[in-house]
């Protein structure tokens, strides 16, 4: 009874201020010079509002916090949403409601039903669904791991799993092209079908593939048990949003509601509590772009982490991208071999100039061996922050399976506080600190040091530091080579 008096409270809550009478925003006028556009509706009824007011609440478990988030979610939406689609349906478009956050997208809308829609009060905004990229890669031949890459190596993981903690119990989401889900590096560490791990807005395919590589490798730097991997003893699951030609908005949404709720991949059978921990991003695009944000509050509000790339338009000041460059998560830039920056890496000062750093951490991402997508035994090596967001995704990985109950800005802090200043430095400046001075717009906080992060959470948990406590049988951890 409780829990269904909450929603009532909630949508109470919401839905009983007026609708203000502002005009419907047309972002992109070009829509009405085509014959047919795709076009995303943006009411004007906020779930953010809703979003604090579980995000204030106590839940006696995870899995309550995020089936009454859900519940929430879809039964506002629903409210709020119905006038809009009883009036799409005598136009015979396609067109798909969200509930983590207000929005609709029509496949095949035309002018007249744009001018019609601007006359509904209950819209906010109408524009061309956002299309956020994949940065070009031009794979280089890789070679099955003899031991722990790199990359792994240069972050202090092995040390971490020798105290006890190589993720187990923890599971990390990939919004990526999809996961060669067969792959030795991977097959033995998807939650399964059982545990609704997969999720293709793209081609409605029951099992997961990846069709372009890239979410292959970096699902792999997460936690490839074959020596790719920064957490080898954690679980994936992953939604493909993007190809090679980028990832539209409506399957990115798509996917960031599926990681707030997983169901089969026919999208019916629901159980929000077999969601992510982690949510791991290796896509972006634009600057000071809000259409990600109810998704990152409802991630959040939810318990679950998300880390973002922050772009590969350096050395460049000014070109964070989004949403990486927005508030609510954790943005990675990237350095090579030496622990100087990654030429390619995006640097700060964000748009909104607030003087909030980005990226706010930098990790290895250069030249990254990991898994390809062309057997399951492929190998090739990718450079760019999204390479680097893995890493640190498989780091939040190694802290969680310790302590579960850290939420992000702890995970943050922890980073911060023991990041890698001892770093490959040029005098650069971007904002209003050289890149020799800590914090800054190049490196953020510093390169990523798991094993002091892990050390320092566990002196204020007031433990060893060996985790003895029960998880998931772990796959074979790689040692580490010399």
């Amino acid at each position: 009874m409780w829990f269904k008096a909450l929603v009532l409270v909630a949508l109470v809550g919401h839905i009983s201020g007026q609708i203000d009478d502002a005009p419907v925003r047309l972002l992109d006028p070009q829509l009405l010079d085509r014959p047919t556009s795709e076009i995303m509706v943006s009411l004007k009824e906020s779930v953010i509002p809703l979003l604090r007011d579980l995000a204030a609440r106590t839940f006696p478990n995870r899995g309550a916090r995020l089936n009454a988030i859900a519940t929430t979610l879809k039964a506002a939406t629903a409210l709020s949403q119905a006038p809009v689609i009883a009036a799409l349906r005598p136009f015979n478009v396609e067109f798909k409601p969200f509930w983590v956050t207000n929005k609709i997208y029509i496949k095949n809308g035309n002018p007249a039903l744009i001018k019609f829609l601007q006359t509904l009060q209950q819209i906010r905004e109408i524009y061309e669904p956002r299309l956020p990229g994949l940065p070009p890669f031009n794979p280089i031949e890789g070679v099955p791991p003899n031991g722990t890459e790199w990359n792994v190596n240069i972050i202090r993981a092995p040390e971490v799993w020798e105290l006890g903690s190589d993720g187990a119990g923890i599971v990390v989401a990939g919004i990526d092209t999809g996961v060669r889900y067969t792959h030795s590096a991977v097959k033995d560490s998807w939650v399964g079908a059982e545990n609704r791990g997969w999720f293709d807005p793209w081609y409605k395919q029951a099992k997961p593939s990846d069709l372009n590589g890239h979410g292959t490798h970096t699902i792999a730097t997460v936690l490839g048990t074959t020596g790719t991997g920064v957490a080898p003893g954690a679980k994936w699951m992953a939604c493909r949003a993007c190809e090679t030609a980028g990832c539209p908005e409506q399957h990115l949404i798509d996917c960031g509601q599926w990681t707030m709720c997983p169901t089969q991949p026919d999208g019916r059978d629901s159980d929000c509590t077999t969601a992510p921990h982690i949510v791991t991003n290796s896509w972006g695009g634009g600057q000071n772009e809000p259409f990600y944000d109810d998704v990152i509050q409802a991630w959040t509000t939810a318990g679950i982490l998300p880390i973002f790339a922050i772009g590969n338009d350096g050395p460049k000041c000014n070109t964070a991208a989004s949403p990486g460059d927005r508030d609510g998560v954790l943005a990675v830039g990237a350095t090579d071999k030496d622990d100087a920056i990654a030429k390619f890496s995006s640097r700060g000062p964000r748009v909104a100039g607030d003087g909030q750093i980005k990226p706010e951490i930098v990790a290895p991402g250069h030249k990254v061996n990991s898994a390809f997508h062309f057997s399951d035994k492929a190998y090739r090596v990718l450079s760019g922050t999204s390479m680097a967001c893995p890493a640190v995704a498989g780091a939040t990985a190694l802290l969680l399976a310790k302590n579960p109950d850290l939420k992000l800005a702890d995970v943050m802090k922890l980073f911060y506080e023991t990041a890698d200043t001892n770093l490959k430095t040029s005098g650069a400046t971007c904002g209003n600190n050289p890149d020799t001075v800590f914090p800054n717009e190049v490196f953020g906080h510093g390169r990523i040091n798991v094993l002091e992060a892990y050390k320092k959470m566990v002196s204020q948990m007031g433990g060893s530091g060996q985790n003895n406590e029960p998880t998931i049988k772990s796959t074979k951890v790689i040692p580490s080579s010399p």
